[in-house]
This record gives structure tokens, sequence and C-alpha cells, in this order.
């Protein structure tokens, strides 16, 4: 990659992180009490509120570790775009009554559901507190470090640097605006998401020619020369078939249940707009499901026709990116 592409794609990833700061200020001015502070708005549309879902779910794991682990382990990870449902299920039989408890008291946060579904009961909000206190830092750090990778790829940059750095801008642009400011910034990153989602996906096919051609190529001689195992494009991959089926029934839960999922409900404008909400949120997932299908099975066949080396599986997307071009980075 040449030295003046390397500093656009820098240009370019600074400019999000600008346009997300940028967005959290202007969404200050919407901040008019605690409870639209915290989560508790009741002001957007389906289409924000479900780009932003997608987007808070996928994110680092789906594009990062999620092309990864179909370069490593094939088809075991891609039953995962099977937990799709679970946004109907979380918005349809969870969301419903977090919504109708909001609409009945004052709520801020998961915490004041807990108070109003558990009547002020200590131990419960506790218990909850430190669950969420838990999954939020395990949650930051996975998106922070994958922003990381991403300029270590680039510069070979610290990335303990970067990742203060980007911390810093998470935390300035969310003391400003809060969770409005939030799922705003996560709206126009979903976006962004599915843009490339769709550039991946005919990009895949541009390159390889379709799925044959992968099959072909991890088949050959040259294959298992590069180490790739060609079990791994069987139907349950290169995993026992228990691991395909949790990879559908743990991401399944996680979407039902994760605070990213519930407290957005908080944030719907009308709630008669939940079953739209599923829908945009069905939809953006699978476009994102196929954007890291296209990535994986496209590193498995670049480096098994040794266009490219692919050291570490995180580096998937990244080495797959380098090879499309400008446009794909």
């Amino acid at each position: 990659m040449s030295e003046w592409a390397k500093y656009l794609i820098l240009a370019s990833s600074f400019s999000v992180l600008a346009i997300s700061f940028g967005i959290g200020v202007w969404a200050k001015k919407k901040v008019t009490s605690p409870e639209a502070f915290f989560g508790g708005a009741k002001i957007f549309g389906p289409l924000t509120v479900g780009l932003a879902t997608m987007a808070a779910v996928g994110s680092a794991f789906a594009v990062v570790g999620v092309p990864g682990l179909v370069f490593s382990t094939g088809n075991t990870i891609l039953l995962f775009m099977f937990a799709a449902p679970g946004f109907v299920f979380g918005y349809l039989v969870i969301g419903k009554k977090v919504r109708a408890m909001a609409e009945i008291g004052t709520v801020a946060s998961l915490g004041d559901l807990s108070d109003l579904r558990f009547n002020g009961h200590r131990g419960i909000k506790l218990i909850l507190s430190l669950m969420l206190f838990i999954g939020c830092a395990m949650y930051l750090s996975a998106q922070v470090e994958a922003c990381a990778k991403l300029f270590e790829n680039l510069f070979d940059w610290n990335k303990l640097v970067i990742s203060v750095v980007i911390f810093a801008i998470l935390i300035a642009y969310t003391v400003l605006s809060g969770e409005i400011g939030g799922i705003l910034t996560q709206a126009f990153q979903g976006f962004v998401i599915v843009l490339a989602g769709l550039i991946f996906a005919i990009a895949f096919f541009v390159v390889t020619g379709g799925f044959e051609p992968v099959l072909e190529a991890i088949s050959a001689q040259q294959g298992e020369a590069a180490g790739l195992d060609p079990s791994a494009m069987t139907a349950w991959g290169n995993l026992p078939g228990a691991y395909s089926f949790a990879w559908v029934m743990l991401p399944t839960l996680g979407i039902m249940c994760q605070p990213q999922v519930l407290t957005r409900v908080m944030m719907l404008r009308d709630p008669r707009e939940l079953p739209r909400l599923s829908l945009y949120a069905v939809s953006t997932n699978m476009i994102t499901g196929m954007m890291v299908m296209a990535i994986g099975y496209c590193a498995i066949y670049l480096v098994a026709n040794g266009l490219v080396e692919i050291d570490h599986p995180d580096k998937a997307v990244f080495k797959v990116a380098d090879y499309l071009g400008l446009v794909a980075q």
C-alpha cells in the first residue's frame, strides 16, 4: 500500500471520529432532562434506533472478530446469522414490557426499570449494576481494541496510545450529550457498516468469482500448503457441531437480553413502531452478516492462492481490505 493511500485512510478514519464527536456536540441541545441523558428520551424513529442497535450489537465483533473466525474455523461461526430473529424476540417479547414500564414510571436507565419491576429491591439492583459494569467494561474494551488494530495495521502505532485517544473521544462526547449522542453516533456508524457490507459483498464475487472457486482453492494442494483446513467449508466448519449450535443459541440470547438492545426501546418515539424497529434491525444485521461472510471467504481464497498472508485471524478484514484497494479500505 502506498503512503498516500495510508494517509488517506487515516484521514477517513479520523473523519469518522470527528463526525461522531460533532454529532455528540450537536446532540447536547436535545438533552433536556436526566432521563434524556441516561437513555429515556423517547424522541427517535425506528430507522435511527434500528441502525444504532445493529451497530451496538455488531460493531467490533462483527467487523473484526467474525471475519477472523470465518477464516480460522469456516462455517462454524456463520450459523450465528440465525440469531438475527433475536432482535424480533427482544423487541416484541421483552421490549414491549420494558417500554410499558417506561410509560407508567420515570425511567432513565435499566436500574430504574429494576426498581419498578422489583419494588426497589436493593439486592437485585446491585446484581444488575455489577453485571452492567462488567459488561460495559468488556464491551468498550473490545470496541477500542478493534479501532486500535486498524491503526496498528496501517502504521504500526502503539495500540495502548491509540486506545487512550479513542477512549478519550468516547468519554468526551458521552459526557457532553449522554445516551442521545451515543445513539446518534451509533446510527451514523451503523450506516457506515451497512455501506461497507454492500461493498464487501459485491467485491467478494468480483475477486473470487463465487463460492465454487473458494471451495476449489481451499481443497486444492495450495490450500493445504497454506495451512488451511478443507473441513472448514463443511456444514459445521472445522469444529464439532455443538460449537455451531452454540453460535446460534448464545448470540440469540445475547441479542434479546443485551442492555444495548433493551435501552434502545426507551429511545423509540412511539411504542407502536416496535415492529418496524425489529424489521430495520434484522435487515441491517442481515447485510452485516453478508459482509462478514464475504470477508472471511475472501480471506480464505486469497490465502489459498498465495495472494496475501494472514498471521492472525483478527487481521483478516484488514488484509482483505488492503487487497481490494482504496474504496474498500
